[in-house]
């Protein structure tokens, strides 16, 4: 991550966050050059975070006037948006994240009284502006280096085909794990169509049966769900070709624990087995994604 350079004031929260963050593995990439656009670019292609730590009124410097947090903030939020477009569907999005400290006593209300360089940081749609306590802050930052380290792409794993729909139905019963392998499947180049289960039973049908007509890739998931309601959804997914499909079912799959599969005896019909792996949730999808023929 970068960690941007900061007014004097600020100094003590930057080595205060510093030593913080090292407890969690963070590595820190910092400017060796003169701040400049090409200079900082060159540091933030390393980075996928940009924590940027803002006083009350910034600094001028050089002959436009603008302040040294700002100048760094909107360099950060540029490299954001040029990252954005040019990302590939498994990369993470480079986040711009800037912090000013708020009192306790402050009200909403009171935002009316922010300098017009914090109003004008406020209006950055790329950027992140958290007004909070100190402690609040690290608390939020902590959060979202977590999560970055697990949604970490694999470097050894072959991109999926972006033009490759995977349908993914579940039972509102498996929907906390069904939502992890979905993740998964999307953090592996793959377009997921995942009907809605929920609400109002006619429109959840038609919305099904529409996707249905959709799909490349079929996997059905059932850990918790009855083992009836799996054999509905395979007769389903054999059934779809003659609901109006224009193109061909390039592969359709079953993810489920090893005891219910003897339940299941339609998953003969030319279904592939994914055993369900409760130490290693990911490990036997992986597999099967990379096997996938490309469409």
């Amino acid at each position: 991550m970068f960690l941007a350079d900061v007014s004097p004031e600020m100094e003590k929260y930057k080595e205060n966050l510093i030593a913080e963050l090292k407890n969690y593995d963070c590595e820190f990439i910092k400017l060796t050059e003169p701040l400049s656009a090409d200079n900082l670019t060159s540091v933030l292609e390393y980075c996928n975070l940009a924590i940027h730590i803002l006083s009350d009124h910034d600094y001028s410097i050089g002959k436009n006037k603008k302040g040294m947090e700002e100048e760094q903030l909107v360099l950060s939020v540029n490299h954001s948006v040029g990252r954005r477009l040019m990302a590939g569907v498994e990369e993470e999005p480079f986040r711009v994240i800037a912090w000013h400290p708020k009192p306790v006593s402050e009200t909403i209300f009171e935002d009316e009284k922010l300098s017009a360089y914090l109003l004008r940081v406020q209006q950055m749609e790329e950027a992140e502006l958290l007004r909070t306590t100190y402690e609040d802050f690290k608390a939020y930052l902590v959060r979202q280096i977590e999560i970055t380290k697990a949604y970490a792409p694999d470097v050894h794993y072959i991109k999926g085909d972006p033009n490759l729909s995977i349908l993914f139905v579940y039972d509102p019963i498996d929907k906390v794990q069904a939502t992890q392998y979905i993740d998964f499947i999307k953090r592996r180049g793959f377009s997921v169509i995942s009907p809605n289960l929920e609400g109002d039973i006619i429109r959840v049908r038609q919305d099904y049966n529409n996707s249905l007509k959709l799909f490349d890739v079929a996997i059905i998931f059932g850990e918790k769900v009855a083992t009836n309601w799996i054999n509905m959804k395979l007769m389903d997914i054999l059934k779809s070709p003659g609901m109006g499909r224009e193109k061909e079912i390039v592969a359709r799959a079953v993810i489920m624990p090893s005891e219910k599969i003897v339940h299941c005896p339609m998953i003969a019909r030319g279904f592939d087995i994914i055993e369900q792996d409760s130490n290693d949730i990911n490990g036997s999808l992986e597999t099967y994604l990379k096997n996938l023929p490309a469409k």
